[in-house]
């Protein structure tokens, strides 16, 4: 069992997500950092897609019942654990009553908190991963809280250290430029100028989306469009004319127009930016992005 000592502001179980309930409105929901959950589970033996604690906007501090392998990936921390400076990115051995304190998160939004044998609450609608806005999956479909108790599973693979080959693509945060499949459906000038320009993400972000600040696009006389479906990484045209990147939470269908979809692989820079930071978007074609996605699935066998 893992007890929370003190809960930071935003701490939830998450794994790869709720796939296949789309079509009845349920979002993918999970981790909105999926590389660095995937990471993070193969440092200490997990299957890729294994529950994990997302950790977010704060410290906090959680003790281990029992031996356990325990990673953290994504966002950068100030941590120990027991009387250890932990280091991230690797697999460490936590004792029974050792403590995990992260002091504070020091670069990045979302760090991952994974444990041999994955954290084991009910699963909903074959997930584990907490949905907030309906209050459902992870822990009682809510965000953790000091004095909660979180189950754990055995852990039956062994942990394994990262390699530099390994942690190559981990480390990949500080790019600055995402790269974007282009909605031919678009209309040209609108899209020509989305990649044209840079954008900071807005404090209005949150699970579901990230809101872009800069140049507003000139929408023009484009006066708008039915509902459509809508996914991770699907780029919306409001009426501002400023952008907004759906994420982990992204609703299943938008009144907006989508310009472009963010490659899965680019999703992590998005979701591990902090309010000011900048970003740029660049065009690639669906063969590209394909071919990007072997690469990294690669890495992680």
């Amino acid at each position: 069992m893992i007890h929370v000592v003190k809960a930071p502001p935003y701490l939830a179980v998450q794994d790869a997500g709720r796939v296949g309930f789309r079509r009845m409105g349920v979002p993918l929901a999970g981790a909105m950092d999926q590389w660095a959950l995937a990471s993070g589970n193969a440092l200490v033996g997990n299957p890729s897609g294994a529950a994990g604690l997302e950790w977010a906007l704060g410290g906090g501090a959680i003790r281990f019942d029992s031996a356990c392998d325990v990673a953290i990936t994504g966002a950068k921390v100030d941590a120990t654990i027991g009387s250890a400076t932990l280091v991230q990115d690797e697999a460490v051995r936590a004792r029974p009553g050792d403590m995990l304190d992260i002091r504070r998160i020091v670069r990045g939004r979302f760090a991952y908190v994974t444990v041999g044998g994955g954290i084991t609450v009910d699963a909903v609608l074959g997930s584990r991963s907490t949905y907030l806005p309906a209050a459902f999956g992870g822990f009682n479909g809510r965000l953790l809280r000091t004095g909660d108790i979180v189950p754990h599973g055995d852990a039956t693979q062994v942990a394994r250290s990262a390699s530099p080959r390994f942690l190559e693509t981990i480390h990949d945060y500080d790019d600055t430029i995402v790269r974007a499949i282009s909605n031919p459906l678009a209309p040209p000038e609108l899209r020509d100028q989305f990649f044209d320009r840079a954008y900071v993400v807005s404090v209005a972000s949150d699970r579901t989306g990230y809101r872009m600040e800069g140049a507003p696009i000139d929408t023009g006389r484009f006066g708008g469009i039915l509902s459509v479906a809508t996914c991770p990484g699907a780029i919306q045209l409001p009426p501002s004319g400023l952008p907004i990147v759906l994420l982990a939470d992204a609703p299943t269908v938008g009144g907006y127009l989508v310009l472009a979809v963010v490659c899965d692989v680019d999703l992590p820079i998005i979701a591990q930016r902090s309010p000011g930071d900048r970003l740029r978007f660049e065009t690639i074609d669906v063969e590209e992005a394909q071919s990007l996605a072997r690469v990294r699935a690669a890495r992680l066998t």
